[in-house]
C-alpha cells in the first residue's frame, strides 16, 4: 500500500540499507548516560516499519510515545504500521491522536480516510479526503482516491467529476483514467469506457489491469475476438492473472471454442486449485460439449470449496435436468433460492423440472415466483407462457 509521504520516497531505495545500517550503528553508539530520546525510538522505528517488520516497528513506536505521549509523528507512524497488518481500527486510533496533535498534517488524513476505506466506511473517508482537498487543493491523489470512495458509494457523477479534476491536475495520471473507465464500464457507457482504457494503456503499457478491463468492455461490445486479445496481453504482463484467464474462458465460449475454455479453467486450477468459480465456469464449458455428468463432476468440486455459490448449485440442477434426474434437480434449485432467494432463474428451472414429473401445481408456482422475482422480460414471457398453456394465470 502507497502511503501519501511514501510517494515521494519511491526514488530512495538505493542506499537505503546504508542508511539503514548507519542509523543503527548510531544508536548502538549512544551511552548508557545518554537516554534514547523519544524521536531516538521513532527513527528506529521507521527504519523497521520501511523493512516491513510491523510488530518490531510498533514496540518501538511504543517506546516512543511513552517517553512523549504528545509525540505526534510515532502515533501516525505507528498507525501505519497497523495499516500494514491490516489493524485498521488500531491504525484509526491512531491516526486520530495524530491528527489531534497535529490538525494540518496532510498525511494523517489521507491515510485515515485509506484505513477507513479498508473498513468499508467510505462516507467517513470522504470527510477525510475533503479535508485534505482544504490542505493541499492540487494535489492529484488525494481526488482519484475520492473517485474511488464515491465509486464505491455508486456516486458515480462525482467520482466521475474527481477523476476529471484529477486529470486537469496530472493529465498523464493514467490510473485516473483506468478508473474512470472502470466507472464507465458500470454505467454501459462501453465507448467512453474503452477510450480510458486506451489512454491509460498508452501512458503504462505495462499495466494488465487496463488490458483486463478493456477486455471486458469488448464483451459487453460482443467484440469477442478483440476482448480475447487483451486477455492475452493481460496474462502475457501478468501470468499468474486469474480473473483473465478466466474472463476468456468465458469469452472463448461465446465463439464456441469449449477447449479452449476448459484448457484456461485448467490453467487456473492449477494456479489456485481453491478458486471454486474455475470448476463452474469449466463445467459450463462441458455442457456446451453435451458431457453433463463431467459438468455436474466439476459442479461438485465447485461446491465443496464454496457451498454458498447459488450459481454452481443452478448449473449443477440444470445439468441434473437434461439428464432427467428431476428430483436432483429440483433440491439443486431449492438449494439456490434458498442462498438467493431472488434467483429467477432457478424458479423458472423449477418449474420446468416439476412439469416434466407432472406436478403441475407446483410446477406453475415456480413460475409464478419466477415472474415475482424478476423484471427480465424474457423470462416473464416464458414463464407466463407455460403458466397459461398449464390452465393457470400469471
Amino acid at each position: 500500500m502507497r502511503h501519501l509521504n511514501d510517494r515521494f520516497r519511491s526514488r530512495t531505495y538505493v542506499g537505503l540499507l546504508f542508511i539503514a545500517t548507519v542509523l543503527i550503528l548510531s544508536f548502538s553508539s549512544v551511552t548508557e548516560a545518554e537516554e534514547f530520546t523519544a524521536k531516538n525510538f521513532l527513527d528506529r522505528g521507521v527504519i523497521q516499519r520501511k523493512a516491513q517488520q510491523y510488530d518490531q516497528a510498533i514496540i518501538e513506536f511504543n517506546q516512543s510515545i511513552s517517553i512523549d505521549p504528545n509525540y505526534a509523528e510515532a502515533y501516525f507512524n505507528r498507525g501505519l504500521a497497523y495499516y500494514e497488518l491490516k489493524q485498521y481500527v488500531q491504525a484509526i486510533a491512531d491516526f486520530n491522536k495524530a491528527a489531534t496533535l497535529e490538525p494540518k498534517k496532510l498525511s494523517i488524513y489521507y491515510d485515515r480516510a485509506l484505513a477507513y476505506g479498508q473498513l468499508n466506511q467510505y462516507e467517513q473517508a470522504l470527510a477525510d479526503y475533503d479535508q485534505c482537498i482544504t490542505i493541499s487543493p492540487t494535489n492529484e491523489l488525494i481526488y482519484n482516491a475520492r473517485g474511488n470512495a464515491y465509486s464505491h458509494l455508486n456516486k458515480y457523477d462525482q467520482a466521475i467529476a474527481d477523476f476529471d479534476k484529477t486529470l486537469t491536475i496530472a493529465p498523464n495520471y493514467y490510473y485516473a483514467y483506468n478508473n474512470r473507465g472502470t466507472i464507465y464500464l458500470k454505467l454501459k457507457q462501453y465507448e467512453k469506457a474503452i477510450l480510458d482504457f486506451n489512454n491509460a494503456i498508452m501512458l503504462a503499457p505495462q499495466d494488465s489491469m487496463a488490458y483486463f478491463k478493456r477486455g471486458n468492455t469488448y464483451v459487453q461490445l460482443n467484440q469477442y475476438e478483440q476482448a480475447i486479445s487483451d486477455y492475452d496481453k493481460a496474462i502475457t504482463l501478468s501470468p499468474q492473472f486469474l480473473e483473465a484467464y478466466l474472463n476468456r474462458a468465458l469469452t472463448y465460449d461465446q465463439l464456441h471454442q469449449y477447449e479452449q475454455a476448459i484448457a484456461d479453467c485448467d490453467k487456473v486450477i492449477a494456479i489456485n486449485p481453491q478458486y471454486a468459480d474455475a470448476y463452474i465456469e469449466k463445467g459450463v464449458a462441458y455442457v456446451y460439449l453435451n458431457r453433463y455428468e463431467e459438468a455436474i463432476a466439476e459442479y461438485n468440486k465447485a461446491l465443496v470449496l464454496n457451498p454458498q455459490s447459488a450459481l454452481a448449485y443452478y448449473n449443477r440442477g440444470q445439468a441434473y435436468c437434461v439428464l432427467k434426474k428431476y428430483e436432483q434437480s429440483i433440491t439443486d434449485f431449492d438449494k439456490a433460492i434458498s442462498l438467493d432467494p431472488q434467483y429467477a432463474k432457478a424458479y423458472y428451472m423449477k418449474g420446468i423440472a416439476l412439469a416434466d414429473l407432472n406436478r403441475i401445481s407446483e410446477a406453475i408456482t415456480a413460475f409464478r415466483q419466477s415472474i415475482q422475482s424478476t423484471t427480465d422480460n424474457d423470462i416473464i414471457q416464458k414463464a407466463s407462457e407455460l403458466i397459461r398453456r398449464f390452465g393457470g394465470t400469471p
